[in-house]
């Protein structure tokens, strides 16, 4: 029998459920929510807890005898398997190619075994993509191995084909799952003809649940549903904003013993835990124990030409002579994946980088994990978690919410497929929605803040740009508190006040005088000494590529005369142009979360300046990255995001990703934020009896977007129009102009006169503590 109990408190649950007689096993979709699971559970619940690894290798156990077990493979054993095997089958398909084939592979298995029924979901692939997933599944059936979704699905029959077991009658309960795929629902369906099975789901997200939701694949007419008695939760907190940056410095006299700080990522990493400045917290880091060594092999075998038999020789001989316990078993892993292959095949296997990238993935998949936690002469009271370890908190104790902008967002809200794909995914299984994923974490966010005192440490402006910030603490009441003592009392040295400066000697750019107003010492370290090293990545866009990339999708799609159904062609186009020239290997996942954003920054920048033009009214002429190049007065260089012509306008536009990194209108009214300023100088002999309207594009939402202009008409359309705000200059636009002129023809000299440099921040109250935080004197070491 199969039980669906809706509550609203986890105790109040866990208290339901020492109410059921019989021995009860909890099982979780992770180690990390069952280690949450026991913290709960006090010495009076005697529950088994384990994961559904350990579960499913339980009742394989008990359904089989040794002799004739299924042939389970793990997935860097199929990798072995299919990679072996691409060259006689698929010699073209490129390493990325089988990944993101494999990947998709996977997935797809995980609504059904059944290849037909997919037909229609991989005729939308690229061909080649589509015919190694092809070939993989072709090659589970020929050799019989079963991968993780088919062991579920043989799970599934030896559950309905056996009699009743008497080791295997308890109560599962299945805690803390967010999904289950389509193999996983048929298999507790199964376990629920004979067993009692029990699934847990907050009552709060009952409504908001969609058909294609693995809770709803689990109801049918045979499952109970028992609804708890509702208790209220009053999810409130005390918020402290900071700048960004500024975690450690607010820390510093926040902390005290049996303090909890969560810090507002997905998975705490060794790069975060300098952040927090204190010797007596305790923290625990997953950690690949042989990653530099198999690495360093990896670089050794980089250029190796062979066949496997004469690579395998010289891992052999090399073994010998280990340097380290270590080296010995990275080597071992080694020899290990090539033993495999010799096993699977008695072809000769040609070493080349394919193989070679393969044999890396398998290694590393393969090598041994543990985690670390600080060695420390001082008592550990405090505790450092992450957000996937809320259930873990003790809601007894102090807990200190740090969230920055610097952390990556906790959660996505896209979707992997296309919407026709997700279509005829629907009818086969549940559908893993990121939407729900996210109401999951905002409830257990609720369910901390209902049962502890929580301090959040976060800048104000979090909760206005990042929406997945903003929807957490939607339903949570937020005090604001001051500290007493500000965190910026320290009076700053400047260590580098006697350091012999260069003199800049060069042309300038926008960019390079308003790095000059917002701090001369920035000036100094980008543009005369020049002392940051390029961040080359190998997995990602960096943001100056990726800012590139958009604006070249709308330059392409002006030029080109696209329509809107082009546009994604064209994105995928110009992002292959950068992934091959930055020589980048983009995780699936990476990719088409870029896509995404790419694609929607594009569409919002094209469409806005399309209506724009149909606002103004008359056929405008658009130039996007219109380089420009100017010797009178000042040496100025540059490019204009986005210049429009017409015959009564002239329009400047700079793009923006978010509404938060465009200037303010003071400021540009003000000549403190000049970009502007210096698109116009750069056209000024195009404005002649044209009305000039300059102003910002936000990507992100093209209804942020901001214009200045000096014509009350046009100012009074487009803002009756609602198509973005817009504010008006009280004197000619000409005048302005003549000012900002004077003021960059001022700075210009300013600079080359320049011989100290000084840290003055324009905004020392907002410095974000930019790259140049190690010479920038607001940014002293904040953690001794």
């Amino acid at each position: 029998m199969m039980q669906i109990v809706y509550f609203s408190q986890k105790e109040q649950f866990l208290t339901e459920m020492e109410t059921h007689e019989g021995e009860k096993v909890f099982i979780t979709p992770s180690p990390a929510k069952a280690d949450g699971l026991r913290t709960r559970l006090t010495a009076n619940q005697p529950f088994d807890v384990i994961t559904i690894a350990k579960f499913t290798a339980n009742l394989v156990q008990a359904l089989w005898g040794a002799d004739d077990r299924p042939a389970i493979k793990r997935k860097s054993e199929l990798l072995l398997i299919f990679g072996i095997l691409k060259n006689k089958y698929l010699p073209d398909l490129g390493y990325e190619q089988f990944t993101q084939a494999y990947n998709l592979f996977s997935d797809l298995r995980s609504f059904t075994l059944n290849e037909d029924a997919l037909t229609s979901v991989l005729d939308e692939q690229p061909e080649i993509i589509k015919q190694a997933v092809q070939l993989f599944w072709k090659l589970l059936d020929v050799t019989g191995f079963l991968d993780e979704h088919g062991a579920y699905q043989k799970i599934a029959e030896g559950l309905r084909s056996a009699e009743e077991a008497d080791e295997l009658k308890k109560t599962y309960v299945f805690w803390g799952f967010q999904h289950l795929n389509g193999q996983q629902v048929d298999l507790l369906k199964a376990l629920a003809i004979r067993y009692q099975v029990i699934i847990p789901f907050p009552i709060s997200l009952k409504d908001k649940t969609k058909k294609s939701d693995w809770i709803n694949w689990l109801k049918d007419n045979r499952v109970d549903e028992l609804q708890l008695e509702i208790e209220e939760s009053f999810p409130v907190g005390k918020l402290l904003p900071i700048n960004s940056r500024e975690i450690s410095l607010h820390l510093k006299d926040m902390l005290r013993p049996y303090d909890q700080i969560i810090l507002g990522v997905s998975k705490l990493s060794a790069e975060h835990i300098d952040i927090i400045p204190s010797q007596e917290v305790k923290f625990k880091v997953p950690h690949q124990l042989l990653t530099p060594e198999l690495k360093e092999i990896g670089r050794e075998l980089k250029n190796y030409n062979g066949t496997v038999l004469e690579l395998k020789k010289i891992l052999e001989d090399r073994i010998k002579t280990a340097s380290s316990l270590k080296h010995f078993r990275a080597i071992q892993l080694y020899l290990e994946a090539l033993t495999s292959i010799s096993d699977l095949t008695d072809e000769e296997i040609k070493v080349d980088q394919f193989f070679l990238k393969l044999l890396s993935e398998v290694v590393n998949l393969n090598q041994p994990r543990t985690a670390y936690v600080p060695v420390s002469s001082k008592e550990m009271t405090m505790d450092l978690k992450d957000m996937s370890t809320l259930e873990e908190i003790d809601r007894k104790r102090r807990v200190l919410l740090c969230i920055d902008d610097r952390f990556e967002d906790i959660q996505g809200l896209g979707q992997n497929y296309t919407e026709s794909i997700q279509k005829a995914l629907a009818a086969l299984g549940p559908l893993k929605r990121n939407e729900l994923e996210l109401l999951f974490k905002q409830w257990e966010f609720q369910d901390l803040f209902g049962h502890a005192d929580v301090t959040v440490l976060m800048g104000e402006g979090t909760l206005k740009h990042s929406l997945v910030w903003k929807r957490m603490f939607s339903d949570i009441e937020l005090t604001k508190i001051v500290k007493e003592k500000p965190a910026n009392t320290r009076v700053p040295k400047d260590y580098f006040s006697t350091l012999d400066k260069k003199s800049f000697n060069g042309s300038f750019s926008a960019s390079k005088l308003q790095t000059y107003v917002d701090c001369p010492r920035k000036f100094y370290f980008n543009y005369v000494d020049k002392v940051f090293p390029n961040v080359l990545l190998e997995k990602d866009f960096d943001p100056m590529t990726s800012g590139t990339i958009i604006h070249e999708i709308i330059e392409k799609f002006f030029k080109e005369n696209l329509s809107l159904e082009d546009l994604k062609s064209l994105t995928a186009r110009i992002m292959q142009i950068y992934i091959k020239e930055k020589n980048l290997e983009l995780p699936h996942e990476v990719y088409l979360q870029r896509e995404l954003i790419f694609n929607h920054r594009a569409l919002n920048g094209i469409q806005f300046i399309r209506d724009l033009e149909t606002k103004l009214g008359e056929k405008i002429e658009w130039k996007i990255e219109e380089p420009f190049k100017l010797d009178e007065k000042m040496a100025l260089n540059g490019r204009i995001d986005c210049l429009g012509v017409g015959s009564k306008y002239l329009l400047l536009l700079d793009f923006k990703s978010t509404e938060f990194s465009a200037s303010s209108n003071t400021d540009v009214a003000n000549y403190e934020a000049l970009q502007l300023w210096a698109y116009a100088h750069a056209t000024e002999s195009q404005i002649q009896n044209k009305t000039v309207i300059m102003g910002y594009v936000v990507l992100d939402d093209s209804s942020k977007s901001n214009l200045l202009t000096s014509d009350e008409e046009v100012a009074k359309e487009i803002k009756a129009s609602k198509l973005c705000k817009i504010h008006r200059f009280k004197e000619e636009f000409s005048e302005k102009l003549k000012e900002a002129q004077d003021k960059m023809i001022a700075l210009s000299l300013a600079i080359k006169a320049e011989k100290e440099f000084k840290a003055l921040p324009r905004k020392s109250s907002t410095c974000d503590f930019c790259e140049l935080n190690k010479v920038c004197v607001k940014s002293e070491l904040a953690n001794v």
